[in-house]
């Protein structure tokens, strides 16, 4: 399994567990485009859940930060293939 294949996957197991709903729909993409929105239906479903994962609101702001630094490129000391949607440890 190729490195792009193991993140479409995570992705999409992600996505299942977090959002059936929008899992459900995915299937429903073209097989072509359909690790593509399940990766942004995954992330989205990351984001959202920021708020249920801290105690402190600081704590939730700084992960946020974190995902905007990481959309916008600032984070590339940090890429690895161990840098995926919904890995702990962020």
């Amino acid at each position: 399994m190729t490195a792009s294949e193991d993140h479409a996957a995570h992705c999409a197991a992600l996505l299942r567990e977090a959002d059936p709903d929008r899992f459900i729909a995915s299937l429903f993409v073209p097989a072509a485009q359909r690790a593509d929105i399940q990766a942004l239906y995954a992330f989205d479903a990351e984001v959202a859940r920021a708020a249920e994962r801290v105690t402190l609101p600081l704590a939730g702001e700084i992960r946020l930060q974190w995902w905007a630094e990481a959309v916008a490129g600032m984070r590339a000391e940090e890429r690895s293939e161990e840098r995926r949607v919904g890995k702990e440890g962020r």
